[in-house]
């Protein structure tokens, strides 16, 4: 849910970064989601567990966009190979880092 302080501070900076918007600006709607963070900061990419053949992907912790356009490629090859690519190895839940 979106916070008080939070909403304060994007309403004094977006006018500062677009002052030809601030005379026009007006919040009409605001929106909050989760930010899928993981215990080691590097997102997950494996099979879900329960689900046979269903690819889980999540836990990019805010930094999907650098990884976006790689792992989209790998799990394009996933799907039309049937199998996860080496490359997303480090990234299955198994990892070390991700402790038990």
């Amino acid at each position: 849910m979106p916070t008080p302080p939070v909403q304060k501070a994007i309403e004094t900076i977006v006018p500062r970064i677009f002052p030809l918007l601030t005379p026009q600006l007006r919040v009409v709607q605001r929106c909050a989601g989760i930010l899928g963070c993981t215990q080691d900061t590097h997102p997950i990419v494996d099979y879900a567990p329960a689900f046979p053949g269903v690819i889980f992907v999540g836990g990019f912790t805010g930094h999907g966009m650098p990884f976006g356009m790689r792992f989209g490629q790998l799990l394009a090859k996933a799907a039309t190979d049937g199998f996860l690519p080496s490359a997303l190895r480090p990234f299955q839940l198994d990892r070390p880092s991700l402790g038990k």
